[in-house]
């Protein structure tokens, strides 16, 4: 049967189901590693509160992007029928310079 080890809180570790011989050396090792363990501090995600104040600026930017395209549409149109006018007019002119010659 594998021993089977239990960390507690104060850093003690208690072995089951070893041998006499092996449960010193297992309760050794075991105790350290929870001593370890419990020393390293928590490696955490991100708070709630941080979490929270970067998707509000997220929002504010993505607002802010999403405000700019009802007026980037009317420029490309606006653009567009200028090109297009401007295309009809040449091709006029063109037109009655032929003739006048």
């Amino acid at each position: 049967m594998k021993p089977r080890i239990q960390c507690s809180f104060t850093g003690e570790a208690s072995v089951t189901d070893a041998t006499t011989t092996m449960r010193g050396r297992v309760a050794a090792v075991s105790a350290a590693l929870c001593r370890t363990l419990r020393a390293t501090p928590a490696v955490g995600g991100f708070t709630l509160p941080e979490v929270t104040i970067a998707v509000a600026v997220c929002m504010v930017g993505m607002v802010g992007v999403l405000s700019l395209l009802p007026n980037a549409l009317h420029s490309s149109r606006s653009a567009m029928d200028h090109t297009i006018s401007a295309r009809i007019a040449e091709e006029e002119f063109t037109y009655y310079r032929a003739a006048a010659s």
